[in-house]
């Protein structure tokens, strides 16, 4: 999680000097590097993969510390694909948020697609080559699509001339003390607005929800229930394919569900289908029906992930979509931090701080509790985990004015957000306050659907003076 960061903070170094597909083809062929060494060190310490008559393959006499580099270059470069992710869409289309909604979703489908088989060829792949040997598809599909985007014609880019020999080390500092400047000003940004302060729970806490049902309760039910520690990633591809067809979902219905409210509401009804994995009981395991059939009871977890998975990633595709479009891409006055990066900071900062903190002391209880009764186990983290964000993610979509509706209508401002200079915590204060005047004009917005076409421009106009007001005002605050 440490490294993520660090990944997330060196691209912003990374994108001023080089172009959007330089640096995802680079850092891809990097991210390649770390099963080659480990399949590498394996063999020449006399590892071998599975053989006829072996229950479990050879490992090499390596120490398993030796991991902990190659885990963090993998997160370093993990980090730095994931802020491509989001910075790809924005460059691709600007501000529109039908569009970006449209391009969000068709990545998330070739990003689930692409999930949905890996993860399904993982199973069998750990199933007869083992742990270490099941990765050699990784740094070949790696390096395919690195050489797949580097025939891609690139963006317009104008590189940064200014950074330049002993200027990289002052520009890293810099980096590091804008990431931290910008999470200060995301939260600032988000708890001043009734617009955005749901946020970190729509979107933090959904997000770790959903990181924890994949990689926290489903190698419990797989190590618990099944004896099998591979058969997670069988459902891991049944949650893989819910996120694609969630992310389908939300290019069909378009511009219809014009916010994320209704996903993620949505999400939170589904997310109590995890109680049906508490109750799931296969045969127990000492059985010779257990053994012949244990593969069919993981698939019959599957149709379960699935719903609970499309409904998260709907809600998050459309909620990436409506950030995007709500915030502008330019630089406070005195600093080059974005408005949108300082709230994408926060909340991605957010998740991790959630994640490296409740994950380690659920994993303590799951140790305590997995060997007696998994089922008890999935009860407490599964059940009754799940319900408390449930029930939390569901009230938080009310917080947003006019967010009553079932299908609320986005604040009357065009498709894209008037852009608006954040200065200090008064400026934004002011901001705040324009916000919802213009977010209670979208609240009312069937009384004003009924007036004449130039009386609704006319209020239109008045919001978008008092905006423009508050703007000078703050700059002339900052000139004195």
């Amino acid at each position: 999680m440490l490294f993520q960061c660090i990944g997330s903070i060196l691209s912003s170094l990374i994108l001023r000097h080089h172009p959007i597909r330089s640096a995802l083809t680079v850092t891809v062929l990097v991210f390649a590097i770390p099963p080659v060494v480990i399949m590498i060190t394996d063999v020449a310490t006399g590892g071998e993969s599975f053989q006829a008559g072996q229950d479990a393959a050879m490992k090499g006499r390596w120490k398993t510390e030796a991991l902990f580099p190659l885990y963090c270059l993998c997160g370093v470069c993990y980090g730095i694909i994931e802020l491509l992710k989001r910075v790809i869409p924005r460059a691709l289309v600007g501000g529109d948020i039908d569009k970006l909604r449209q391009v969000d979703s068709i990545m998330h489908i070739f990003y689930e697609a692409a999930g949905t088989a890996g993860a399904f060829l993982s199973s069998f792949l750990l199933l007869h080559w083992g742990n270490v040997y099941s990765m050699v598809i990784t740094p070949i599909c790696f390096s395919l699509s690195a050489a797949s985007w580097w025939f891609i014609s690139p963006l317009p880019f104008t590189p940064d001339r200014t950074l330049r020999g002993g200027n990289v080390l002052t520009s890293l500092i810099s980096l590091f003390r804008d990431f931290f400047a910008s999470i200060a000003l995301g939260a600032k940004l988000i708890f001043t607005s009734r617009r955005f302060c749901w946020l970190p729970i729509g979107y933090s806490l959904a997000l770790y929800g959903h990181r924890y049902l994949e990689n926290g309760l489903l190698p419990i039910i797989a190590e618990g229930y099944f004896r099998e520690p591979a058969y997670t990633q069988i459902m891991v591809g049944g949650s893989n394919l819910g996120e694609l067809l969630g992310a389908l979902l939300v290019l069909v219905v378009g511009n219809r569900v014009k916010t994320p409210v209704p996903w993620i509401r949505m999400d939170a009804l589904f997310l109590g289908l995890v109680w049906v994995l508490v109750f799931y009981r296969p045969v127990e395991g000492g059985s010779l029906e257990f053994v012949e059939h244990r593969v069919a009871w993981a698939w019959k977890v599957t149709p379960v992930l699935v719903p609970i998975s499309l409904a998260w990633a709907a809600g998050d595709v459309s909620l990436i979509a409506f950030i995007q479009a709500s915030l502008n891409d330019a630089g406070t006055a005195s600093t080059n931090i974005s408005a949108l990066a300082s709230v994408m900071a926060f909340l991605y900062s957010t998740y991790i701080l959630l994640f490296a903190v409740l994950t380690p002391t659920l994993g303590v209880y799951a140790d305590d509790t997995n060997e007696e009764d998994a089922h008890k186990a999935v009860f407490a983290l599964g059940g009754i985990q799940y319900s408390i964000i449930a029930v939390v993610l569901f009230v938080s979509t009310f917080v947003m004015a006019g967010a009553w509706r079932w299908n609320p209508s986005m604040p009357r401002r065009g498709k894209k957000v008037a852009e608006v200079e954040m200065g200090d915590s008064e400026d934004i204060g002011e901001v705040g306050m324009v916000e919802e005047r213009v977010e209670t004009y979208g609240r009312y917005g069937r009384s004003y659907a009924r007036m004449r076409e130039n009386k609704l421009e006319t209020i239109i106009e008045e919001c978008e003076g008092t905006v423009s007001n508050c703007s000078h005002r703050s700059r002339g605050r900052r000139g004195e």
